[in-house]
């Protein structure tokens, strides 16, 4: 004879509630990756660094954390451009001849005819790996 199992489904979903203890330390953990990710950014003016922040979150009645920003240099810093990102090609002009930027290393400007922009810096994969070693 089998042994019947009951799972209580509300429990189950209660435990993902905003506010419950379970999501308490999902925003724990979420702050902790926040703080690894704000060493790990390269900073240049700080407001990048500045700009990450960890947020509560719902998705399908389940509570979580966030942790990011969603400006587009935090995505381009994070995941590359040009050649290391999702092109895989150089940085090119659309309407004009040449690109036109100052570089702050050599302190003067730059005119090109395309660069091979930068590899992603993935500070936020690097800080949920330290978190949650594996």
């Amino acid at each position: 004879m089998a042994d019947r199992i009951e799972i209580d489904q509300a429990a189950i979903r209660a435990m993902g509630l905003p506010g419950s203890e379970t999501h308490r330390h999902m925003m724990r953990l979420g702050h902790e990756v926040e703080v690894v990710a704000k060493t790990l950014v390269k900073v240049d003016t700080g407001h990048l660094r500045d700009r990450l922040h960890t947020e509560a979150v719902v998705h399908r009645g389940v509570a979580g954390a966030r942790v990011g920003d969603n400006s587009p240099v935090a995505h381009w810093t994070h995941e590359g451009t040009g050649l290391w990102g999702p092109s895989g090609a150089p940085i090119t002009p659309r309407r004009a001849p040449r690109l036109v930027f100052f570089w702050k290393k050599r302190g003067h400007w730059m005119r090109v005819k395309s660069v091979r922009g930068q590899p992603g810096a993935h500070y936020l994969t690097r800080a949920l790996r330290a978190v949650f070693r594996a």
